[in-house]
């Protein structure tokens, strides 16, 4: 007996304790997980984010903000379009490899890694303003 407390329990609280560290790293690991870190934040996310940041670094008063959001918005805007078209560069690139992985792979293969592709072109759903012209 260890200070009253047997070896047997002592088994059980370890085991319950590696339990309930198993149990918080997996919900920790899925919560981290299912958020895309690829993608930059919402034009509206990213705009309230910079003007936040420009008014406390700079002590911008209540109308230097009103006067410089429309621009952040702007820029927010060009850095959405800039991140989608870098995103179907990337998606080409994929694409072109692709063609040439198939010589390599069974049609079953090939299948699979069409619907890969398929699931990342879906993926993307850029703004209207920033769509590439025709395939």
């Amino acid at each position: 007996m260890i200070n009253g407390i047997s070896k047997t329990k002592t088994i059980l609280y370890l085991a319950a304790i590696f339990v309930a560290g198993l149990a918080a790293g997996g919900v920790a690991g899925y919560s981290v997980g299912r958020h895309s870190y690829f993608g930059p934040p919402p034009p509206g996310d990213l705009s309230a984010y910079i003007l936040a940041r420009l008014k406390s670094e700079l002590a911008l008063s209540e109308e230097q903000v009103r006067q410089i959001e429309p621009l952040v918005k702007q820029s927010s805007e060009q850095l959405q379009c800039i991140h989608t078209n870098a995103m179907w560069r990337v998606l080409e690139t994929v694409q072109q490899s692709n063609r040439r992985l198939g010589a390599f792979l069974t049609a079953e293969q090939r299948q699979k890694l069409a619907d890969s592709e398929r699931r990342f072109e879906d993926s993307l759903h850029p703004p209207e303003e920033c769509r590439p012209g025709p395939r």
